[in-house]
């Protein structure tokens, strides 16, 4: 689905920065020019301070001293701050609609953002390409309510309720929070394994070719979901989809053993919103 099987109105979408959507553009390219895209960070104020709070924090090291976008681009490498920027970039871009709790909408985002970039410590999938792709993994959520307040209101509720939200979406819409982030990344000139990733995240064993990415954002969502209800390690990981772990290769009791350092990743996550 794309924005123009959507009814959208595209004025009402934030503009997104111009060192961001150059970003974007290279998501495909490794032949960046790094000098350039230093010079492109320090040109934004806001981003430039939010990528060297961010490189400096736990969640990259912590023990760095980054000063500069220079130094940033330098030691972290390009893939690495590009996320970062990417990030920054979307935080600095949305505005909250009303009678929405954006800063927990954003923690939400990048707890499970961290995750997906600590699963793919036990998996071959692009740690970087994860870490964007759990970002923006609620972002249709953020833009229904930008764009259909009203009918966002009346999902809500009956989310709140405990009716099932992509059922709802649908009901009300014609189309899920998972189609909007989708549509919304092939908007923006994402990647397709991006805009596929984001469209199958709820359900990704059940379309083919399967997409890995969507796979990590489903166990990430999965992981932070237990995490937030208190759940001990040995539940969390009980509770996870066993057919998603075999199709990463995961061994169950290695994340088990390991999801402390998950947990202390989701705290370090908060960088990005604070």
């Amino acid at each position: 689905m794309v924005l123009t099987d959507i009814d959208v109105d595209t004025d009402k979408l934030p503009k997104i920065p111009k060192v961001v959507q150059q970003l974007i553009q290279s998501l495909n390219n490794q032949d960046v020019d790094m000098a350039d895209l230093a010079t492109q960070i320090s040109q934004d104020p806001v981003i430039l301070a939010k990528v060297i709070r961010v490189a400096n924090s736990p969640l990259y090291g912590g023990t760095r001293n980054i000063s500069s976008a220079n130094e940033a681009v330098v030691r972290l490498g390009l893939n690495t701050v590009r996320s970062i920027v990417l990030a920054a970039g979307f935080v600095s871009a949305f505005k909250s609609p009303v009678d929405f709790d954006l800063k927990a909408f954003w923690k939400n985002s990048f707890r499970v953002a961290a995750l997906c970039k600590w699963l793919c410590s036990f998996s071959d999938v692009d740690a970087d390409e994860a870490f964007t792709c759990g970002m923006m993994h609620s972002i249709g959520i953020l833009a229904i309510h930008l764009l259909y307040p009203d009918k966002a209101g009346e999902i809500e509720t009956l989310v709140s309720h405990g009716g099932e939200r992509l059922h709802i979406e649908y009901s009300h819409l014609g189309f899920t929070h998972d189609d909007m982030a989708s549509a919304l990344a092939e908007h923006w000139n994402f990647p397709v394994v991006f805009q596929q990733a984001l469209l199958v995240q709820s359900k990704p064993m059940d379309r083919q070719p399967l997409s890995q990415l969507a796979v990590i954002i489903f166990l990430a969502k999965m992981i932070d979901e237990g995490v937030e209800q208190g759940g001990e390690n040995a539940q969390i990981v009980f509770a996870l989809s066993p057919l998603a772990l075999v199709q990463l290769g995961i061994a169950p009791e290695l994340l088990q053993e390991k999801l402390d350092i998950a947990r202390g990743l989701i705290t370090a996550s908060s960088v990005f919103i604070d």
